[in-house]
């Protein structure tokens, strides 16, 4: 009997055994097993000095192991995250990296494949227009090391710039169309680093916000003033740029050279006051255009049509007795003939006189009252500018002489 009791209690023992490594052994199991590897790694975000990069999360798994390599082969000190994303900073600019990721739970995982990453480029040192029209603009930039391309934004004034144009790497060159004359706009250059897996580093950004087109042609050219003796001028025009920094003034000979050139700054000039010996005696045109200041450089806009000038006699008297006097004047080039006008008041009320042959340039006055006088011009008619005749341009405040007699036979110098 006591042999059958020893026996029933080691059945109950190896019960007691089975129960235990039935309920133990897949506890074991379970810590066994390995965590999975993390995958669909892409590259987030890139500065020219760090990188962001994500996988997809593991089922179970408590936290990441990260690390990165410059060749692929020399790895630094893994980094320990409980995210599905982590970043690498004080990197070199413009330079690819692996990195790689594991997954932990009880134990660590494998690593997962390498993914290429990159950091951006620096942002382009230049970036300037080089060319401006009425609808058009170019502009130019340096190469950044390491670049696959450049991104091209544009935008109207202050407005928000668009992504217009994608440049090959090996472009530094623009001609950008379509644009609205007479108006300024902002250019923006980002240097990018295309990877392998098509992640696009962007760099950081070059801008310019005074690049222009150029003004429309300037209308409503005249002549206000002109001393055919002194040489001043006065030239007026209508104002219609938006944008202009100045406007510039060409004076042409009869022969179609530009003889001067003058410039007057500032936004809203009409007029321009000035002094020239080019054309005296001789005629020519005048014409007009604006111009644009944008990072130190000048654009045209369109010139004006010509406005013809052809001075009237440069004229003089000289008093002969007490009651005459004589009026002398230079020839124009190729004026067939002069009409002489006279008033009492310098700038109105003149009357026609006489008009006389091409070689006369004289005029004598007699019987005139002692101590008396009056103004007088000599228009010059049929003067050829380029292949057509004209006459003395006319002008709201004329430049007469003074013809006077006093009581003494003295000369009297001309009064302008």
């Amino acid at each position: 009997m006591g042999r059958n009791v020893k026996l029933q209690k080691l059945k109950s023992i190896l019960a007691v055994l089975v129960v235990t490594l039935v309920c133990v052994l897949p506890v074991m199991h379970a810590q066994a097993a390995p965590v999975a590897v993390p995958t669909a790694l892409k590259q987030m975000q890139a500065t020219s000095t760090a990188i962001q990069f994500g996988w997809k999360a593991v089922t179970g798994a408590s936290k990441y192991g990260v690390s990165y390599s410059a060749d692929g082969k020399t790895w630094t000190k893994e980094v320990e995250t409980a995210e599905t994303s982590a970043i690498f900073t004080n990197l070199t600019p413009s330079k690819a990296y692996f990195v790689k990721v594991r997954a932990f739970n009880v134990t660590w995982g494998n690593y997962s494949n390498n993914l290429i990453v990159s950091t951006a480029p620096k942002a382009c040192s230049i970036l300037k227009q080089t060319e401006a029209g009425s609808t058009s603009i170019t502009v130019t930039w340096d190469t950044v090391d390491g670049a696959t391309g450049y991104n091209i934004w544009l935008g109207k004034g202050d407005e928000s710039t668009k992504l217009i144009k994608t440049a090959a790497k090996t472009t530094t060159s623009l001609v950008i169309n379509g644009l609205a004359q007479d108006s300024r706009y902002t250019v923006e250059i980002v240097p990018f680093i295309k990877t392998q897996s098509g992640f696009m580093a962007c760099g950081e950004v070059k801008r310019n916000n005074k690049v222009v087109t150029t003004a429309p042609a300037v209308t409503g050219v005249s002549l206000k003033k002109w001393n055919p003796v002194t040489g001043e001028m006065r030239i007026a025009w209508k104002n219609k740029a938006k944008n202009e920094s100045g406007y510039e003034i060409q004076l042409i000979n009869l022969k179609g050279m530009v003889v001067e050139t003058f410039s007057v700054k500032g936004d809203k000039a009409k007029a321009m006051n000035l002094t020239t010996r080019k054309i005296v005696n001789k005629g020519g045109k005048a014409r007009v255009r604006a111009f644009t200041i944008a990072n130190k450089t000048r654009y045209y806009g369109e010139w004006s049509d010509d406005l013809i000038l052809v001075p009237t006699a440069a004229a003089s008297f000289k008093q002969t007795t007490t009651t005459s006097a004589l009026l002398i004047w230079k020839k124009v080039k190729s004026a067939k003939r002069y009409t002489i006008y006279y008033s009492t008041k310098p700038n109105s009320g003149y009357k026609k006189l006489a008009t006389v042959g091409a070689n006369v340039t004289s005029y004598a006055f007699t019987n005139m009252k002692e101590n008396s006088g009056f103004y007088v011009y000599v228009v010059a008619h049929s003067v050829k500018v380029g292949k057509k005749r004209y006459q003395s341009t006319e002008v709201k405040t004329k430049s007469p002489v003074l013809v006077a007699v006093y009581g003494t036979s003295k000369p009297v110098a001309a009064v302008k």
